[in-house]
């Protein structure tokens, strides 16, 4: 299927990409067409997304997934919007992405390819959201109501009815193609990369400490359950792939001077995330299946920390698979 980025798209991911250096001073937008350049990759385009990943059926060994770095807007969605609205737009799509991880997804696939053996890859759901949520199971719940961050006043040019259908054609199949990789190809590690605020930004049901500020950095290990009785009481990876991971994060936020502070699963609940292994009281996978879902604090990410943190998780990923 080919990308949904057009002409109309491209020349508002321009507009993203110049924002976000504006504002970060590196360039944290990811695309398609960062990885379908004879890479080495074998790239899908699907849905709303893509997924890199190693040519050999046997070498994928973990995968690194990136549900919330999208800035995407259907290009039908865009012509609804005059000049003068492009750039508070563009201001809204960058708020409400994860900042910090375009650009971890560029540089985790730049290292991966320059290993003589490959064994890791990407799945990036590219559109925004503002308008679909790829980090939730529920479907009401991949369907946005409001921005998750209010920022600059941009109108939202579409209705629920069509997020719904857009859900259909956009989230639903990329969803579809990551767990059917996932399960293909048997994935033993799959990370999920997230940031987050310096200070909660309200009520929300994952978040136990509405409006307070958070530590460096959060690690989720208890998996959450659709069904009240399981009460998710076993973890989304092994206690040991959990304290690696922590260890690896405070070790990380020292070298940037600070007092390292990474909690596990305060302030954010994991969410019921749709991806094979992460809701309690499901079929589970007959192999070995670990789930890292960590956060880290947005106001601690430069270009340089960034690239440090990639030093940091790929070798945590070959210790663990070893």
């Amino acid at each position: 299927m080919a990308s949904i980025v057009d002409d109309e798209m491209s020349e508002f991911e321009a507009v993203c990409r110049r924002l976000a250096y504006d504002r970060l001073a590196y360039d944290d937008v990811v695309s398609v067409g960062d990885f379908s350049r004879d890479t080495g990759f074998h790239v899908e385009s699907v849905g709303g997304g893509f997924v890199a990943v190693p040519p050999d059926d046997d070498a994928l060994r973990e995968l690194h997934v990136f549900p919330h770095s999208g800035i995407v807007l259907p290009s039908h969605i865009l012509a609804r919007y005059e000049e003068s609205m492009v750039a508070p737009l563009a201001e809204l799509v960058l708020m409400n992405a994860d900042s910090g991880t375009g650009y971890l997804a560029r540089g985790i696939g730049a290292r991966v390819l320059a290993s003589t053996e490959p064994s890791a890859g990407l799945a990036v759901f590219e559109v925004s959201r503002l308008l679909l949520d790829a980090n939730r199971k529920v479907p009401a719940e991949q369907v946005p109501r409001q921005p998750y961050l209010q920022g600059p006043p941009a109108k939202l040019l579409w209705s629920q009815e069509e997020q719904v259908l857009l859900r259909e054609q956009l989230l639903w199949p990329w969803l579809e193609a990551v767990n059917g990789l996932i399960a293909k190809r048997r994935v033993q590690l799959v990370f999920h990369h997230h940031t987050f605020d310096v200070r909660s930004q309200g009520m929300y049901t994952n978040d136990v400490r509405p409006y307070e500020r958070r530590p460096h950095a959060q690690v989720c290990w208890r998996r959450p359950s659709l069904v009240a009785t399981d009460g998710g009481a076993d973890g989304l990876a092994s206690a040991r792939a959990i304290a690696w991971l922590r260890a690896t994060l405070r070790g990380y936020l020292s070298e940037l001077g600070e007092i390292p502070r990474v909690s596990v699963d305060d302030p954010l609940l994991a969410p019921s995330m749709p991806f094979i292994g992460c809701v309690a009281g499901e079929a589970e996978p007959d192999w070995e299946l670990w789930n890292l879902v960590y956060e880290v604090r947005k106001d601690l990410l430069t270009g340089r920390a960034l690239d440090r943190l990639i030093d940091l998780l790929l070798p945590l990923g070959r210790n663990l698979r070893h």
